[in-house]
């Protein structure tokens, strides 16, 4: 899954385009809301495993614009979003192979067929995702102290 930033830009998956810190604070509370939603009572394991998943891939799209660059694939857009992520830094390589995962099997059950979505499926890739949310912001406030996220 590897790639290089010119090659993704050369393929018109990802755009330069420089970001601010308030745009990363808007995807932030994103993050935080859809977190926080993955733990409300009485919401099906496939509803957390959803909100997991999007904070996942918000966190990961705040990576990748504290880099300077925006995914812009029409098709794969998720899937191009983790590919940057892991171009981003290959300390990232574990968290886009296993968001990755959870893209596919998201999509299996939001567009192809049934899958049976356990609360353990959930409360892993929710705890996968806090423990992203975690290293993304020490990697960003390391990269950037700007764009860093304020306590």
């Amino acid at each position: 899954m590897s790639m290089s930033w010119t090659k993704l830009l050369a393929d018109k998956h990802v755009a330069r385009e420089p970001t601010h810190k308030s745009e990363l604070d808007d995807l932030r509370a994103l993050v935080a809301r859809n977190l926080d939603d993955a733990q409300v009572r009485g919401v099906s394991a496939q509803g957390r495993y959803e909100f997991g998943y999007n904070a996942a891939r918000l966190m990961a799209t705040i990576v990748i614009r504290a880099c300077g660059y925006r995914v812009v694939a029409r098709t794969g857009h998720h899937y191009w979003t983790f590919t940057a992520l892991e171009t981003a830094d290959a300390t990232f390589e574990k968290a886009a192979a296993n968001f990755d995962a959870a893209r596919s099997r998201r999509n299996d059950f939001s567009y192809d067929a049934p899958v049976e979505i356990s609360d353990t499926d959930a409360g892993d890739l929710i705890e996968a995702a806090r423990q992203f949310h975690r290293a993304a912001e020490t990697w960003i406030a390391a990269k950037d102290p700007s764009l860093a996220s304020t306590p």
